[in-house]
């Protein structure tokens, strides 16, 4: 049976995705809980690949593309608010942030997203950063190159990372020079701009606009958060009390486990109900004629 197919944005195109399953949320907030930036970009890329419907992904995705894409994702397959809280001084304070308030945010930011450089014998352009994390500086610009004409002869540069760093490496400094400066550039005119506004006493921290990955993994905490232990004890009351099997839990977008959640509880309820109403008929005291 097909798979149900979603429009999905980034900031310049409209991509289709499959839904994100719970097996897959919990991997996502596992990965998140780990803390490796590393980790965290080959997980990030190889569920994008999983997800697209598309036969091959546009090759000028960078990161704030796939953090656009996944909050679109999330908001289909998961639910479009998060319910946040916190206790201060014993008061309860409760926020419902709107991913779609969040997505949007993100697309009106205004910045290049195209690198050009053009003297005489080169033409060059490359995207801003495609990844969370590189080694070195000269990565992003390997990783990020999507053109190269010399002496009006275009420049073969599909190759492995490897192979085209080498290639990369014989080109003048004066590139890497130029490309390094434009990323600084863009990110400093975005990374003033808050995309999520919590109030204060919700979250002190800020979480602003950014095209380095260390600054965007904040969004995906924040975004992608799951209460593991939690959704455990509710996966395990499904199996034992319900007959639910781990594998269609697994296999089940978080929103319709939600539904399934709400519609027991609701029966829950409605059954504790009828019982109280029996043990209260049956304990009225009965008057003799």
């Amino acid at each position: 049976m097909p798979n149900f197919i979603y429009p999905a944005r980034t900031t310049s195109d409209t991509l289709q995705l499959s839904e994100i399953t719970q097996g897959t949320y919990k991997t996502f907030a596992k990965m998140l809980l780990n803390n490796d930036i590393k980790c965290l970009n080959i997980f990030l890329n190889k569920l994008i690949d999983e997800l697209s419907a598309d036969s091959v992904l546009p090759d000028n995705l960078n990161i704030i593309d796939k953090l656009v894409l996944l909050l679109d994702a999330r908001c289909y397959s998961i639910s479009p608010t998060i319910d946040l809280a916190a206790e201060i001084k014993k008061e309860k304070h409760n926020y419902q942030l709107n991913i779609n308030d969040v997505i949007d945010s993100i697309l009106e930011l205004k910045y290049k997203k195209e690198f050009i450089y053009q003297d005489k014998s080169i033409i060059c352009k490359a995207t801003l950063p495609r990844q969370l994390s590189y080694d070195t500086p000269e990565d992003i610009f390997t990783d990020s190159i999507t053109y190269l004409e010399l002496n009006k002869e275009e420049v073969k540069i599909d190759y492995p990372l490897p192979q085209k760093k080498t290639l990369i490496n014989t080109l003048p400094p004066i590139l890497l020079t130029r490309y390094l400066k434009f990323v600084e550039q863009v990110d400093n005119s975005i990374n003033t701009i808050e995309v999520v506004k919590l109030p204060p006493a919700i979250s002190q921290q800020t979480y602003a606009a950014s095209i380095l990955g260390s600054n965007i993994s904040q969004l995906f905490n924040l975004c992608f958060y799951l209460d593991l232990a939690t959704t455990h004890q509710n996966e395990y009351q499904l199996i034992r009390n319900f007959n639910f099997t781990i594998e269609q839990i697994n296999n089940t977008p978080p929103v319709e486990l939600s539904l399934y959640y709400k519609y027991i509880t609701a029966e829950t309820a409605a059954a504790k109900e009828e019982q109280d109403e029996k043990s209260s008929e049956h304990m009225r005291p009965s008057h003799s004629p």
